[in-house]
């Protein structure tokens, strides 16, 4: 039997994108996504938590997360879970991240309505440089 790493996620973008190169010059852009995570008490009455998964998107999916993903957004992310191992202080340490593959805008927060006509104008420009599978998708034509 064949094996899969496919993970979607639907949240909140907790901060703003942090953007460098990696060690082979590629471009990186990461942000942190917010998850609820609601489950019963005994009483009956829901508990809120909130779980942050890392982004991170490489190359020109990078450039154009760089450019229109902000605090606030609800965003899918569709990808592939990635767990890393370093040493540090001697002791060793484990980080999970998600590597976007597709990402898409399902509401925006707190944009002005010229922003997100500037927005759309710059998504649809940087799309025509992606593979569809890889475009940033939504509505960017109105603020919910």
């Amino acid at each position: 039997m064949s094996t899969l790493n496919q993970v979607i996620l639907i949240g909140n973008v907790a901060a703003n994108t942090e953007v460098f190169d990696s060690k082979s010059g590629k471009l990186v852009c990461s942000f942190p996504l917010a998850i609820d995570r609601p489950w019963p008490e005994e009483n009956g009455e829901a508990i809120r938590e909130v779980d942050y998964h890392r982004i991170v998107a490489w190359g020109k999916l990078a450039e154009i997360c760089q450019k229109i993903i902000h605090t606030g957004a609800k965003i899918i992310v569709r990808g592939k879970i990635i767990n890393h191992s370093y040493e540090k202080d001697g002791e060793r340490k484990y980080s999970t991240e998600i590597h976007a593959e597709q990402i898409e805008v399902l509401r925006w927060k707190n944009k002005p309505e010229d922003d997100l006509k500037e927005m759309a104008e710059k998504i649809k420009e940087e799309n025509k440089k992606l593979k569809p599978d890889k475009q940033i998708k939504g509505d960017y034509t109105a603020a919910n």
